[in-house]
Parts: C-alpha cells; sequence; structure tokens
C-alpha cells in the first residue's frame, strides 16, 4: 500500500494491474473487484464479481442502514452527526466494500484511515475506546452479533479483557506493560462504563446468523431492536428484515435468483415453499459468474408476507447433529433452545454428540450462571421438550427418565472461547476459524480437544 492510500483502493488498484485482463469475457458484466471469503469451511477463496454486483450492493446496503435507523417505514434517520463503530472485517471481505461509500454520510470510528493499518482487534478496540472517551458517540454498529456483545463488554468492564491478554501474552515486555494498565483500570475511579451513555444506539446491524441471541441483549442495553441481515460473499446482501419484521429474513430479489431445495432434493421456487418446511439456499447472483450455486445454509419458511415468503436461519446443511435419526438440532434450534433455557445474550457454547455408551446431545459453553452442570443439563432438556416436537417423541420412546440420558453439559471455564480465538489468530488460520462452528460434529473431535486446552489454560 502506497501512503495515505485506504485498503478499498489498494485492492481496486491491483485488480485493475493484475486481475481484470485474467477474467475478461467471463463474466456477463464487467469486472469490477474481488472478493475474499472467510474462509469458514476451509480455505479462503476470492471471487470476481462485476460493476452492476457492486451497485446492487451498495444499493442494498442502503436499504440495511435505513431500516436498521427505523423504527418506521418512512422515518427520517440520518444526520451529519452520526457516527459508527468500524470494527468489521475490511476489504477485501465483503462487509468492508461499502465503507468508503458510507464514508461519505458516516463518521466512522475509528477512521477508516486508521483502521485499515491495524490488523489486531485489540488495538482497534483499545483506539475506539480512546476516541470515546474523548467525547465522541457512537450512533450505529453493524457486524456479527457475538463481536459486537464482546465490544460492549470490552467497554463497559477492560479488566476482563486485560487480564484475558495477561495470560495468553508470551511476551514479558508486553504482559508488563498489560499489568501496568490493569493496574491503572483498577485504580480507576470510574471502573465500569455505562453503555448507553457511550453508545446512544440508533440502530444496530447484525450481518451474521445470530441476531436473535442477542436481540434481548441490545433492546435491554440500548432500547434499540437489531437489524437482522444474511448476506455471503458470493450473493452479497441476500436478505434482511424489515422496519416492522427487523429479526426475520425476507428475500432482496435485487440481488440474486432465489431457488431452494426441500429434503428429497427437489428444486422449489420462492412462490412453491410451505410454511414450516426446512430448505437450502440455492442462488443465481446478479452480474456474476455463478450459476444455481450452493451455499450450503438452510433456512425454514416462518410466515408469508403479502405472499412473500419469511425465513428464519437454520444452520448449514453439513452442521445437523442427528441422535438415531430421531431428532436432529441445528445451529438455530440450539440457538432457541440455549434462549428458552434463560441462557440468553450467550454466544459462547457449542454443540457436539456423545456416542458411547448411548448416542446424548453434548453441550460446552462458558459457566456465566451459578448452577450445576446437571442443573444446564435439565434447563436444556426442558427447553428442547417445550420448543421440538422430534424430542418429546425420542423421550417417549426410548423412555428416557432423566435429563443426563439425554444431555450432557459441560462446563468451559469464562475465557475459553477468547483464548481459543487468540490461539486460533497465532495459528494464522482464515478469518472465519477464529470461533469454533456451533454445531461440531464427533470426527471433529480436535476442536473439543482445543476448547478443553484453553479452558484448562485459564
Amino acid at each position: 500500500m502506497t501512503a495515505g492510500e485506504t485498503l478499498h483502493d489498494y485492492y481496486m488498484r491491483i485488480f485493475e494491474q493484475n486481475v481484470r485482463g485474467l477474467v475478461e469475457g467471463h463474466l456477463p458484466d464487467e469486472p469490477y473487484f474481488c472478493v475474499k471469503t472467510t474462509g469458514t469451511t476451509g480455505k479462503p477463496k476470492y471471487f470476481v464479481h462485476g460493476k452492476n454486483f457492486y451497485e446492487t450492493f451498495i444499493s442494498s446496503s442502503m436499504a440495511l442502514v435505513l431500516i436498521a435507523f427505523s423504527r418506521e417505514w418512512g422515518e427520517n434517520v440520518l444526520d451529519n452527526n452520526t457516527n459508527a463503530l468500524n470494527l468489521i472485517a475490511p476489504p477485501p471481505y465483503i462487509s468492508g466494500w461499502a465503507l468508503k461509500f458510507w464514508s461519505n454520510f458516516l463518521n466512522f470510528i475509528p477512521p477508516i484511515e486508521v483502521a485499515d493499518k491495524i490488523r489486531d482487534m485489540g488495538k482497534k478496540f483499545s483506539i475506539a475506546l480512546r476516541m470515546i472517551e474523548k467525547g465522541y458517540k457512537i450512533h450505529m454498529a453493524g457486524g456479527s452479533g457475538a463481536l459486537l456483545y464482546m465490544i460492549c463488554k470490552y467497554f463497559s468492564d477492560q479488566e476482563y479483557f486485560l487480564k484475558e491478554s495477561y495470560r495468553m501474552s508470551s511476551n514479558w515486555n508486553k504482559k508488563f506493560l498489560i499489568l501496568m494498565k490493569l493496574l491503572i483500570t483498577k485504580l480507576s475511579s470510574n471502573k465500569r462504563k455505562n453503555l448507553r451513555d457511550i453508545m446512544p444506539l440508533k440502530g444496530v446491524l447484525i450481518g451474521s446468523t445470530d441476531a436473535r441471541l442477542y436481540a434481548d441483549f441490545f433492546e435491554k442495553e440500548f432500547g434499540v431492536q437489531p437489524l437482522n441481515s444474511y448476506g455471503s460473499t458470493e450473493f452479497g446482501s441476500a436478505m434482511f428484515g424489515r422496519p416492522d419484521r427487523k429479526m426475520d429474513f425476507m428475500p432482496n430479489l435485487k440481488s440474486l435468483y432465489f431457488e431452494f431445495l426441500d429434503s428429497m432434493g427437489e428444486v422449489k421456487k420462492l412462490h412453491e415453499l410451505k410454511k414450516g418446511e426446512s430448505y437450502e439456499l440455492v442462488g443465481t447472483p446478479f452480474y456474476t459468474m455463478l450459476v444455481r450455486y450452493r451455499i450450503g445454509d438452510m433456512f425454514r419458511v416462518i410466515d408469508f408476507y403479502d405472499g412473500m415468503p419469511v425465513f428464519s436461519f437454520e444452520g448449514r446443511v453439513q452442521t445437523i447433529i442427528s441422535i438415531y435419526d430421531y431428532f436432529r438440532v441445528t445451529e438455530d434450534i440450539m440457538a432457541k433452545v440455549l434462549v428458552e433455557a434463560n441462557f440468553k445474550a450467550s454466544d459462547r457454547w457449542v454443540v457436539s454428540k456423545i456416542l458411547h455408551p448411548r448416542e446424548k446431545l453434548y453441550v460446552l459453553f462458558e459457566k456465566e450462571w451459578p448452577l450445576s452442570e446437571g442443573e444446564a443439563e435439565r434447563r436444556i432438556f426442558d427447553a428442547l421438550n417445550n420448543i421440538h416436537p422430534e424430542f418429546r417423541d425420542y423421550v417417549r420412546d426410548f423412555r428416557i427418565s432423566v435429563p443426563g440420558e439425554a444431555v450432557k453439559v459441560e462446563f468451559l471455564s469464562r475465557g475459553t472461547f477468547t483464548r481459543y480465538a487468540i490461539k486460533q489468530a497465532k495459528k494464522n488460520v482464515p478469518l472465519g476459524q477464529y470461533k469454533p462452528p456451533k454445531i461440531i460434529p464427533p470426527e471433529k473431535f480436535q476442536i473439543l480437544e482445543d476448547l478443553r486446552d484453553c479452558s484448562r489454560n485459564a
């Protein structure tokens, strides 16, 4: 990068110099930019998209921002003094490609020019906090629910994050500096900050599949309901909520042609979907080289809105836990179960299954509540009974008499998932693998072992 060059301009320049000529004539549009996947399920890869794809993506981002701020249709929501938290992944990741456009309307904290030069997320947190302490207020925040929740905890309770950084650092000079900062924080008369004072949020945009886990947190802490958005490197902005239904997914027909696979492998169009059924999304994004692309995500039809199906995220096709083929749990089902079990606003959990001596659900999460593992098993068991009909059938048909016969809970020490992310970052793995997958099939037991190691190293 040249002096003063943003990542947006750098990747556009590299694209013009090295890529455009290679793909000219292979797209149904003028080749315009490259987007990098986060590598959630494997090695990252790049996709080349056309100019009209980019313009549609920007147009969709306008709708997202306006709806995130709106409490009702037609509301005037933006002014020149709106500050937005800038802690999302920058270009070449899809989430970062709209930042330069929005810098014309929003004041980013920290500014793009500063954030682009820093890879360390902890440093970005620190810079943002310093700017907040100088009087900058945050009116809008966007990103994954887990990251935003972590940021809020960082801003309101620095001691916890400093302690974790001290434990994980192997450099004694760095340990000393962290310890000094920790002592200063402990001696400070204002250890904890009121989140609503420093972040008087008017809108929250959650660009991932875990919005429902954090809806109660944002409504309680900030008085705003987050806008749920589903997008991807391949599809751009594919689905998002509406001002009167912010938590639900509705198709963005400007971005792609929607098709779906049912449980029998048959292709269904939007008007052929049925309420209560789950489908795998198959998309043909406009102005790209992709046709009938299977991204591997499942959605359930929960309602119809003026004839348009309304969806909730069900999970990834390859991340479904089946117990004796009797009942299945997906990421979405487990998220709802944990909310039902009163384990709210926590993203620090994973689910697998035990094979011997009998199959059962295996839930690992950080202990944030004063209860035993047995009590947690009972809560999850009761929640499954309340919201999962197939689980009720399983309990009846297999004559399950106690929760422990169907569910096993293992508590991990506080900070396990933070330490796991730090450990993954040190391995230089793709960004999408910093967090463990929510649903871990038994053959990926090493992820569970890594989490236990991080728990023991507290």
